[in-house]
């Protein structure tokens, strides 16, 4: 397989991982384990499976400063919690796909810091966005009251990690990747040993199926934003990182089709809801993609 392949099939396997983790955090919080211990326990993992990327440290030049990676961390932080509020209000194959406006929030954030001129076709991925979030709406109904809440929080992930995302942009090449992202998720972990104080108060230790499907969570989302970084490090010809993640934004599309196929097995009941609001679920997310598409080729 040649690295041409091997590019776009790295990021359509980490799509994946990400839903299959989007899916166990959900099954997590259903049996029981509260979303501040769930916050916690991911990002802490997350911290410990990013170290490797420290055999990469290069020495920081003259503008790195010590509030980069303070505000990068931050955004993370926020992203992370907004992302597994969202998943706790709502439905994974609403929440999941939303997150792929990240990029679209890239562009807007980016056109605001450097005064670009906005691109038509950043309107009409606009335009798709709307009708996206439309279709994962789906028919009116008992089912879709948290739509609305669920889209809010989704939406406020995304934007935070795309903040995230220009801040990384700006300011990893000061430090090195080898160095950037140890501190930045060193602010994250500061950040969500605050979170200790939330914890609820517990008499009996949590099921051993609860025990399992956080650690499952946990460690595909470590993968998963590991093997990112290894991406966008690795491939840096031309159009590789617009490739890798439009190609790593189907994860809208893998999180309906997993609740379709095997929902039940993860204690999922999307898939009660019917095949109607999942075709137009799935046709909201492809519509979602195309919007990516339209913001990163810049066509």
């Amino acid at each position: 397989m040649g690295n041409f392949s091997i590019y776009l099939f790295l990021p359509l396997v980490l799509g994946l991982l990400y839903s299959i983790a989007a899916m166990a955090y959900k099954r997590a919080m259903a049996e029981g384990m509260d979303i501040w211990r769930l916050i916690f326990f991911s990002n802490v993992a997350t911290a410990i499976l990013l170290l490797p990327l420290m055999v990469l440290i290069e020495k920081p030049d003259a503008q790195a400063s010590l509030y980069q990676p303070l505000l990068a961390g931050g955004a993370f932080f926020g992203g992370i919690m907004l992302n597994i509020i969202a998943l706790r209000k709502g439905d994974v194959s609403v929440a999941t796909p939303l997150l792929s406006t990240k990029v679209l929030f890239v562009a807007l954030f980016t056109i605001v810091v450097v005064n670009e001129v906005v691109r038509p076709s950043l309107w009409l991925a606009a335009i798709l966005v709307v009708m996206g979030l439309k279709m994962l709406h789906g028919v009116a109904g008992r089912i879709h009251q948290r739509f609305w809440t669920t889209a809010l929080f989704a939406m406020g992930s995304s934007s935070a990690f795309a903040l995230c995302d220009v801040f990384f942009q700006s300011w990893a090449r000061h430090w090195g990747i080898g160095l950037f992202v140890p501190l930045v998720f060193t602010v994250v972990c500061a950040l969500s040993f605050g979170l200790l104080h939330r914890f609820p108060a517990r008499t009996h230790p949590f099921s051993a199926s609860a025990r399992w499907w956080i650690f499952v969570a946990c460690a595909l989302n470590g993968l998963q934003t590991l093997g990112m970084f290894i991406c966008i490090s690795l491939f840096r010809h031309a159009n590789a990182a617009t490739a890798i993640n439009i190609v790593y934004n189907s994860r809208g599309i893998w999180s309906v089709l997993l609740v379709w196929l095997v929902g039940p097995w993860f204690g999922n009941i999307e898939r009660e809801y019917g095949g109607k609001v999942m075709i137009t679920r799935f046709t909201g997310s492809m519509l979602l993609l195309s919007a990516i598409a339209l913001t990163l080729l810049k066509i």
